[in-house]
């Protein structure tokens, strides 16, 4: 209990200038380090010789779709944290720690759902994206790995904001850059050391997301935690909740995402026969906006 005391003591007695800075500044740099997956991503399958211009314009064409189901991760976090927040402010830790449980019920639903989905659907669904024959052997593997990884995405994506909204903004900082360094480590090796190709780049962001999911989900089973890890029988009070407050946050990630989809979607059927370097082009041009843009989500947040 003296924990939870310790959290409404920071978020009540702290100005809001210095809250701003405090758990704005780990949380804007969290954000910038997790774009990095796509992008180190997109740097070494762009080398790989002979393939990698296809290969590249394979992974523009799945990043929006993989992206966008991280708004499931951000509507579960988002929601469940704000509304836990909300909670140890009225002094009801007892339904804060339920929101916690229903929060981990949720996003363990979502992600086998998603998983299966997408998996049954995947042929149809690249090509809905914007998918060439030629690309579809390279964004079939990347898709169908990357898919895998659904779990412990949302897991540690959504997760971490319980971690944001309890004051440790260091340690949500720490597993986002974790994250980002194993998989930039793991991409030269598995691409071009293990022979993998695009194989390889999906399978070191998978191995990366399952360490900053374990890494999360240590620190909300530590002490220091007011409200710790757990699983419980889902209420759906709370868990209408939870949706009904992170759902623009959904719609904000899923819409950024849609975009760039409608893009590919468009310069596949009127670029001809140079829609997969054109495809390929806009994969470039939008990494240079999202290391632009995205790192302020991370003080919104």
């Amino acid at each position: 209990m003296s924990h939870v005391h310790s959290t409404e003591k920071l978020l009540e007695e702290t100005s809001i200038h210095r809250l701003i800075l405090q758990l704005g500044i780990p949380a804007m740099l969290g954000q910038f380090f997790n774009i990095l997956y796509s992008i180190v991503d997109r740097i070494f399958v762009g080398k790989i010789p002979g393939v990698g211009e296809t290969a590249l314009a394979s992974i523009g064409v799945c990043a929006p779709a993989l992206t966008a189901i991280s708004a499931f991760a951000y509507m579960i976090g988002i929601g469940g944290a704000s509304s836990m927040s909300i909670l140890l402010g009225r002094k009801d830790p007892v339904r804060a720690k339920a929101m916690l449980g229903n929060a981990v019920f949720l996003l363990l639903f979502i992600s086998m759902m998603v998983t299966a989905l997408l998996l049954l659907v995947k042929r149809p669904f690249l090509y809905i994206l914007g998918c060439s024959d030629a690309m579809y052997p390279y964004a079939s593997i990347y898709f169908t790995i990357a898919v895998s990884g659904t779990l412990a995405s949302l897991l540690g994506t959504g997760l971490n904001q319980f971690l944001l909204a309890q004051g440790f903004a260091k340690p949500g900082m720490i597993s986002v850059v974790m994250g980002a360094v194993i998989n930039a480590c793991l991409d030269p090796l598995l691409i071009f050391g293990c022979g993998m190709g695009i194989a390889g780049a999906a399978v070191a962001t998978v191995i990366a997301q399952c360490c900053m999911a374990a890494y999360v989900i240590w620190q909300l089973c530590s002490d220091k935690v007011a409200i710790r890890f757990h699983f419980c029988r889902p209420q759906w009070t709370l868990c209408r909740r939870i949706l009904a407050i992170g759902s623009m946050s959904f719609l904000i990630t899923s819409l950024d995402n849609l975009i760039i989809i409608l893009l590919n979607i468009m310069l596949r059927q009127y670029g001809g026969a140079s829609g997969d370097q054109l495809i390929t082009c806009a994969t470039i041009v939008q990494s240079f906006l999202t290391i632009v843009f995205c790192p302020a989500q991370g003080i919104i947040t």
